[in-house]
């Protein structure tokens, strides 16, 4: 029998469940927390040293092939994770993010840029998946960071010099496909089916109730991103890095590598002089950059999408046909 764990797409060797226990414990004030370091994370908490050395140990073990994946620079500055011992301790966070009490945890790309999460189940999540996928959208900030050309950073305060540049559908595709990673013997195996992604995406297409893949692709940060989006992220991500033969998916995740390499450009050919042209020719008329930033980002995403997936062998709603068709032939 598959396990929760399993099924959600983690083995916790790394991470067994006596490190979850403790509900009997008195739980350590937040004023007594410590800060575990690990080759690339720094994890301030107040539970035990045991349990953040363990967490290290897991982030450490994700991070290459995580990277792999999304195309890391070779270095970035230290990351960040905040582990709270109780769920009460862990909303004391959340309210000033602006985020609803129950989320399993948060990454928050406002310095100081942390992981935010407790270490107990959370609307029957276990925090080791919602670290691993938070720490995707740590990782993916670090590597589609677009820094503003200089002539522009003059005409804008210093905390939009730096932009994230991954289309929403992609951030969180990418997170939800790295989910599935499974960890065998210390290491991290990508490319495992997420099977409860994978059976909420066979209802949508079933049931007709499917978000067509243009209001995904265009999706902009700030809009509504539900449960059928996340799904559908995942769907087209996996489906990226993943055919029946070789000579296909190696021809997929070129692709798909090409669509990185221009998201982390945020899709300009020459940003100096387009970023100007395209964001700041009339001087904002009184919106802010970024709001501006994401509406132009989330249109270049589709845009690209046809440019570089699709090329001129096929139409967006071809591919969404077949690409459903696969969808519901793939086995968890």
């Amino acid at each position: 029998m598959w396990t929760r764990w399993q099924q959600i797409g983690i083995f916790v060797m790394l991470l067994p469940v006596l490190t979850l226990a403790g509900s009997c414990t008195p739980v350590r004030p937040w004023s007594d927390s410590f800060v575990y370091h690990s080759p690339h994370y720094s994890i301030r908490t107040n539970l035990s040293p045991k349990v953040a050395a363990q967490a290290g140990d897991f982030l450490e073990e994700v991070l290459p092939a995580t990277c792999q994946v999304l195309g890391c620079p070779p270095s970035f500055p230290r990351l960040f994770v905040y582990m709270y011992a109780s769920v009460h301790q862990y909303e004391k966070v959340v309210g000033p993010f602006g985020l609803t009490r129950g989320t399993t945890g948060f990454y928050s790309p406002l310095p100081p840029k942390a992981i935010h999460l407790p270490w107990r189940f959370t609307r029957g999540v276990a925090p080791q998946v919602t670290l691993l996928h938070e720490g995707v959208h740590q990782l993916i900030d670090q590597t589609f960071a677009f820094s503003v050309p200089t002539a522009a950073r003059k005409l804008l305060p210093a905390a939009e010099h730096s932009l994230i540049a991954a289309p929403l559908w992609l951030n969180e595709g990418l997170a939800g496909y790295m989910e599935g990673a499974l960890s065998s013997n210390g290491s991290i195996v990508v490319g495992t089916v997420n099977s409860q992604r994978l059976s909420h995406l066979k209802q949508l297409i079933r049931s007709g109730k499917i978000p067509p893949l243009r209001k995904v692709l265009s999706r902009s940060y700030g809009e509504s991103f539900n449960a059928a989006d996340y799904a559908v992220a995942w769907g087209i991500v996996y489906t990226l890095r993943h055919a029946a033969t070789p000579m296909e998916e190696q021809r997929r995740r070129q692709r798909l590598e090409d669509y990185l390499a221009a998201a982390q450009g945020a899709f300009f050919k020459e940003p100096e002089k387009e970023f100007i042209t395209e964001l700041l020719a009339d001087g904002l008329a009184g919106r802010t950059l970024t709001s501006r930033w994401h509406r132009r980002l989330a249109g270049q995403s589709l845009k690209a999408f046809k440019e570089i997936i699709l090329g001129e062998e096929t139409t967006l709603d071809e591919w969404q046909h077949s690409w459903r068709h696969e969808i519901l032939q793939l086995q968890p």
